[in-house]
């Protein structure tokens, strides 16, 4: 898949994925709000086979000089800035 990924020109050459994080949710489950880390940079591919998986964004935290915080726990308390409904079987960059 990696190189399928490179040979579409989703990746480049000089970036390629560099690992598979695979992760089992029950319907209604999910994760906390987060900021990924630098493996994740500057892409991310996500695959959804077995049901469908909504993915919510929200605006990065920011100081008063504009320097990055640590993600906001609480965000579901607020909207998210944008979301993306991946239906089963969908492939999201």
């Amino acid at each position: 898949m990696f190189g399928a990924l490179v040979e579409s020109d989703i990746f480049q050459d000089n970036e390629p994925p560099n690992h598979v994080l695979i992760n089992s949710y029950r319907s209604g489950q999910g994760i906390a709000p987060h900021q990924d880390g630098p493996l994740y940079r500057p892409l991310v591919a996500i695959l959804s086979l077995n049901g469908p998986a909504l993915l919510q964004f929200w605006a990065p935290r920011r100081d008063h000089d504009g320097a990055a915080l640590a993600p906001d726990l609480n965000a579901t308390c607020h909207d998210p800035s944008t979301s993306v409904l991946c239906q089963p079987n969908s492939f999201l960059v």
